[in-house]
């Protein structure tokens, strides 16, 4: 989708700005049915931010790099 191409962008320019350790997966909407359903992601461009423990910590829809970095940043 277009929102998720423009944040890939984002995020790739800004890497190195994002808290250390930072991991970012990315998975296809349209194929990973069952990522989709255990996180209960209904939209594209919705990102899930797993705490140390493995554990949701927050699930955001389209955010911007600067929004994903501060969620990333609450989590640590």
């Amino acid at each position: 989708c277009s929102t998720c191409t423009q944040l890939t962008k984002e995020i790739n320019n800004d890497l190195s700005n994002f808290p250390n350790g930072t991991m970012i997966l990315e998975a296809d909407f349209d194929t990973e049915t069952k990522l989709k359903q255990d996180y209960g992601i209904v939209m594209q461009a919705t990102l899930v931010v797993i705490d140390k423990t493995g554990k949701v910590a927050q699930t955001l829809a389209a955010p911007s790099a600067e929004e994903l970095k501060k969620a990333i940043a609450q989590t640590l």
